[in-house]
């Protein structure tokens, strides 16, 4: 059965209408996806570094810390100066030190803990500071006379 040229052409037109309509549809479909893209979604590149800061991660290994164990609790110092410092004060300062700082734990409740006088646990407590202070004072001054050079 052959078709009328007639008959082929309305076919002809109907295909045409069909295609142009899905045509439009999709154009009308990407834009609305772009739309939204460009409200929805940023470059990397048009971040600000806060925004970008906000994205990273960092990479946590044990090797990073320095790691103190005093009266039970593990205590980890990221902080390098401060952990090298820590490191060298002897080990009865060392631990008021990490009990009232990093614990949190007041002269009484440090007494109770290491079993000794608050008075001594006072004297150790600022003794310590002092020699951390000048250790630090040496590390920093040391980091800025390598950097100069």
């Amino acid at each position: 059965m052959e078709l009328s040229s007639f008959k082929r052409i309305t076919i002809q037109h109907q295909f045409d209408r069909f295609a142009k309509l899905v045509i439009a549809g999709e154009a009308k479909k990407h834009k609305k996806e772009l739309v939204w893209r460009s409200s929805n979604e940023k470059l990397f590149s048009e971040l600000s570094q806060q925004e970008q800061d906000r994205l990273c991660i960092k990479d946590v290994y044990p090797s990073d810390y320095y790691r103190f164990t005093v009266a039970g609790y593990d205590v980890l110092v990221e902080n390098e100066a401060v952990g090298e410092a820590l490191s060298y004060l002897p080990k009865e300062k060392r631990e008021v030190i990490l009990l009232a700082f990093f614990l949190g734990m007041n002269d009484c409740e440090i007494a109770a803990c290491l079993d000794r006088v608050r008075r001594t646990v006072c004297y150790q407590r600022t003794s310590s500071l002092k020699q951390l202070k000048d250790f630090l004072e040496e590390y920093q001054y040391g980091k800025q006379s390598k950097g100069k050079t």
